[in-house]
Formats: structure tokens, sequence, C-alpha cells
């Protein structure tokens, strides 16, 4: 039996290194801006569908699980779990419809030393068809828009076909994705710059094609209690060949020694193709206004 393996880990231990189950924080900050980024969230958005503006809340389940952490140094690694839904929910003659639901799993291995920091993850992220943006778009129309559609509808019908305004997409992938991020003090502004990108190698649907790329910035400017801030992130996806541009800006809870949470209330932009899967293909501008929670 080669006791090398052992007796080099038992020198490790013995200069200072440790490991840590479920005690430590994740090592790898998310970027706030990402709109797939794990969290806790609730936001109001409005945005334009099918020539109509139309309002709904976004519902964020999402947690990151640290697992295991090795420290040694200035050096740390980890790895952990992450888990995350996306649930829009709409107003309608008093309930509230599920108008797209999308659902995320990923395991990230982290590191960090001194102010960089990064993940090599393997993620999953699916649709699950929920009642879709044209039960909201009903309440928006006028009265002669509605009989126009009803008479097509009747039409349709008589065809043995079934008549709808925008069809729902399977959608679903498989993929690998790198992340390093550095964080440094530009003036008073506390910065963290990053990079992202990955491949899917397995897609619903087939066609579309794989790679995706992307930076991001996030500037903090330290108050008392709380802290303005603004995040952006930028990401070319090659599925729908598009430049996905989104932002947040707005205040973060400065967090204290005990803090368990981090608290942020934002302005959020998306300025791209939709990344929820069932409506993938479709251009979308949305601003909204939400809280945050990690």
């Amino acid at each position: 039996m080669n006791i090398l393996p052992v007796l080099t880990l038992c020198s490790i231990l013995n200069t200072g290194a440790k490991l840590d189950w479920l005690t430590e924080k994740s090592i790898y900050k998310e970027p706030m801006a990402n709109p797939r980024s794990p969290e806790f969230g609730l936001t109001i958005n409005t945005e334009r569908y099918l020539g109509k503006r139309i309002g709904y809340l976004e519902g964020i389940l999402g947690a990151d699980f640290p697992i295991a952490t090795f420290s040694y140094d200035n050096l740390k690694l980890q790895f952990g779990l992450q888990a995350a839904g996306w649930l829009d929910l709409g107003y309608r003659d008093g309930a509230f419809p599920m108008l797209t639901q999308d659902f995320y799993l990923g395991v990230p291995f982290s590191f960090r030393y001194k102010d960089f920091s990064g993940a090599i993850k393997f993620n999953h992220i699916s649709s699950h068809l929920g009642d879709g943006m044209d039960i909201m778009l009903e309440d928006t129309l006028s009265k002669e828009e509605k009989e126009q559609y009803e008479f097509y509808d009747d039409i349709a019908e008589d065809e043995g076909m079934n008549l709808s305004l925008k069809g729902a997409e399977a959608y679903s992938r498989d993929f690998m994705s790198l992340h390093l991020s550095y964080e440094y003090t530009l003036g008073s502004l506390n910065t963290r710059a990053y990079f992202h990108a990955g491949y899917v190698h397995k897609m619903i649907p087939e066609e579309l094609k794989r790679w995706f790329f992307g930076n991001g910035i996030e500037l903090v400017y330290p108050l008392n209690n709380t802290a303005p801030y603004y995040a952006q992130d930028v990401t070319y996806n090659q599925d729908l060949d598009s430049v996905d541009y989104s932002s947040q800006l707005g205040l973060v809870m400065l967090p204290h020694k005990d803090t368990i949470f981090n608290i942020r209330f934002a302005i959020t932009t998306f300025i791209g193709c939709d990344r929820r899967g069932q409506l993938t293909g479709r251009k979308l501008k949305r601003i909204g206004i939400g809280i945050f929670i990690r």
C-alpha cells in the first residue's frame, strides 16, 4: 500500500490547512446582474408582448450550498451544489396564472486566491410549460381585437387546428461553464470584473448552437449601512446568435459581522433574446424593480 498520499495530506494539515464541511460561505460570488444567478428574489416586471404592454411578477427561489471547503494559506477550494427556479406569475380575474417556469441545477467546483476567484460548473436548465403569456395578452385586447381573434380561432377549430398567438417551446440544456473573477478598488468604489464561457453538450431543441461567453462588472460605493451599486452583464449566446444585456441599479445592504443574508434592492433591465425556455427566440426588452436575497 502506498502511504505517500496519506503522509502528504497529514503534512499539509499540520502546516495550517483545514477542511470544513457545510460551514463556509460560497467563495465564488455569482454575478448580481446575470438573470440566471441562483438566489432568492421577487421582481415586478413590465415588457411588450406582441405589441401590447403587460406586467407580471417573477419569483426566484434559489440557493448556493457549499459542501466542502479546503483552505491552505490564501488558497481556498470548494465543492458545492446550486439549485434555482424562476416562476413568472400573472394576474387575471382574481387568480395568478403560472406564465412560465424554469428550473436549474448546478455542481460548482470553485477556487479563491486572494482577490481572484472562479469556478468550473456542470449545469442543467430546463423549462416546464406554464400557461404562457397569451393569457395575459387577452386582457389587453380591445373588443374589436377579441372578436377578430375569436373569428379566426373558430375557423382554426373547424379545421382541427389550435390557434395560438405564440406556441410554447420545449427547452432543456446540459452544459459546462467556466467562470473567472477579480475584485479590486477603483477610487472609492469596490469593483469586480468577471468573465464566463460555456458549451452546451445536450440541447433541446437540438438545432440550436452550443457556445456562449460574456463578461460583466459590478461597482459598489460603500456608505454607512448601505451602498449604491451598479452591475451589468453582457453575454453572447450562440443558440440564438444574440448579445444579451442585463443590468441592476440599486442599493445593497452592507453586511455586518453576524449578517447571514446579503440583501439588494434594484431597478433591473434586460435587452436581448428571451432566456425563458418556453419563449426561446423572442426578442425581449424588460424593465423591473425587485428585491434579491443571498
